[in-house]
């Protein structure tokens, strides 16, 4: 797949503890940055050309700011896209994204 982009916007009362964290962790991607400073309420990731079958993890720090009842559930869900049609995508949701949420 080719140009292929993550991007996140953190649900309310969570920020950025400091820049995600990209790592390739099977196959190759041509690039693996990041953007987002701490404090950021989101953040994009470009991956340029993913080979077929590549996994890309991105550990994405946060920190809750407010807390509105306890407990709470925050749900965050992130997009990834492409510039070409992969196998099983729909052009927009290429990738399960999985994202495991504590407090900074």
């Amino acid at each position: 797949a080719a140009a292929v982009t993550l991007s996140d916007t953190l649900p309310a009362g969570m920020v950025l503890a400091h820049a995600p964290e990209p790592t390739v962790t099977s196959g190759s991607a041509s690039q693996s940055t990041c953007t987002g400073n701490t404090g950021d309420a989101s953040f994009t990731c470009s991956f340029g050309v993913v080979s077929s079958g590549a996994e890309i993890t991105v550990i994405v720090p946060v920190r809750v700011t407010s807390i509105t009842s306890q407990p709470v559930t925050l749900t965050n869900e992130a997009t990834v896209t492409t510039s070409t049609r992969a196998l099983g995508c729909d052009r927009t949701r290429c990738a399960a994204v999985r994202k495991a949420v504590m407090p900074a």
